[in-house]
C-alpha cells in the first residue's frame, strides 16, 4: 500500500514505483518493473537496491545498517558531497563538528520528477545545500544510471569534492578481483599515506584496503566468478576512483556493519576528490554519473 502524501502521490506511476514507509519511519521509493526492481529513500538520496529481472542484487546493504535522521545508509551508493573524509578546517585541521564525508547523505531530499521512459523507470530529486544546488536523476532499467548535476548557486568560485560511494554485492571477496581502467592509474593508500604507481594488474583482496585512484577510469569491471559474472561500471566526469574494503578488523568496529560482511563486498566509487576535486565557477554547473549494467562469465 502506498505511503506517500499527496505531495509525492502525484510522482507514484501505477505499477512502477510507490512509495512506502520504512519500519524505521524513513520513506522509501520501491521501483518495479519489467526490467529490474529497486529502492531508494528520499533520506539522502540514496539507492539502496538494484536487481535486473532474473539476477541477484547488485547492490550491497549491511543487515545492520541504521535508518533515521542524521545517520548515512552503510551499502547501496551513498553521496559524498561536498567533502570527502573529514572536513578541513582553513588551517588544515579537522572540523570535529561536521560529519564525515558531506551533509548530503543525512539529509532529506525533494522529488522533482517522474516517468517511464524507453530505458527504464526515471526519478530526479532535488535538494538546496548552500552554496548548492543538486538534481540526482536515476534510472532504473536493465542498467542503472545515475547522474548529479551540481550547480553553483554562489558569486564565488567553489571547489567541492564528490563520490557517489558505491556498495557491490559480491559472492566471494577471496575470489573476486577489480578490473578496467582503474589498475593503470596511480594510487593513494589512505592506510599508510604513501603514493604508488599503476600496478596494471587485477586489484585483489586479502587485507583492508583504502585506496584513492587518481586519473579517469571511463569503464572498471567489478569481477565476481563465484556468482558467475562481472558488473561493469563506466563513469562520466570522474577524475578519481576509491577502492575500499574494511576486512576483519574494521569490520568489527563498525556498529552498522556485520563482523563478517566484509566477505560479500567491495566498495568502488565514482569520484573527484583530494587533488581532482571539482572547481565549479560562480552561477556554473558540473556533472558527475554513472551507469552500471552486468554481464555473465
Amino acid at each position: 500500500m502506498s505511503a506517500a502524501t499527496p505531495e509525492l502521490a502525484k510522482y507514484e506511476l501505477d505499477g512502477f514505483l510507490r512509495f512506502e514507509g520504512h519500519e524505521s519511519g524513513l520513506l522509501q521509493g520501491v521501483v518495479t518493473t519489467k526490467l529490474c526492481t529497486g529502492r531508494f529513500f528520499l533520506h539522502g538520496a540514496h539507492v539502496v537496491d538494484f536487481q535486473p529481472a532474473g539476477e541477484e542484487p547488485v547492490l550491497f546493504l549491511s543487515s545492520e545498517a541504521v535508518y533515521r535522521d542524521g545517520k548515512a545508509i552503510r551499502g547501496g551508493v551513498p553521496i559524498c558531497f561536498p567533502w570527502f573524509n573529514a572536513k578541513k578546517l582553513p588551517n588544515g585541521d579537522v572540523d570535529q563538528d561536521s560529519p564525515a564525508h558531506g551533509l548530503v547523505r543525512q539529509q532529506p531530499w525533494q522529488m522533482l520528477s517522474s516517468s517511464k521512459e524507453e530505458a527504464g523507470l526515471q526519478v530526479v530529486l532535488g535538494l538546496y545545500s548552500e552554496p548548492y544546488r543538486l538534481e540526482y536523476k536515476l534510472t532504473f532499467g536493465s542498467k542503472l544510471h545515475v547522474n548529479m548535476t551540481i550547480h553553483n548557486v554562489s558569486e564565488q568560485t567553489q571547489e567541492p569534492e564528490v563520490a557517489l560511494h558505491t556498495y557491490f554485492r559480491v559472492a566471494d571477496l577471496g575470489e573476486m578481483t577489480v578490473e578496467g581502467d582503474v589498475v593503470g592509474l596511480p594510487f593513494l593508500d589512505q592506510l599508510t599515506g604513501e603514493t604508488h604507481p599503476g600496478a596494471n594488474a587485477p586489484i585483489a583482496f586479502n587485507a583492508e584496503t583504502d585506496r584513492i585512484y587518481h586519473g579517469a577510469a571511463p569503464r572498471i569491471d567489478v569481477c565476481d566468478p563465484a556468482a558467475n559474472r562481472k558488473v561493469i561500471l563506466e563513469s562520466s566526469g570522474s577524475s578519481s576512483t576509491v577502492v575500499w574494503n574494511p576486512w576483519i578488523a574494521k569490520a568489527a568496529r563498525m556498529a552498522d556493519f556485520g563482523d563478517e560482511e566484509y566477505q560479500q563486498m567491495c566498495c568502488v566509487e565514482t569520484a573527484n576528490i583530494g587533488e581532482d576535486r571539482m572547481r565549479v565557477a560562480p552561477r556554473a554547473k558540473t556533472e558527475i554519473g554513472f551507469e552500471l549494467r552486468t554481464e555473465t562469465f
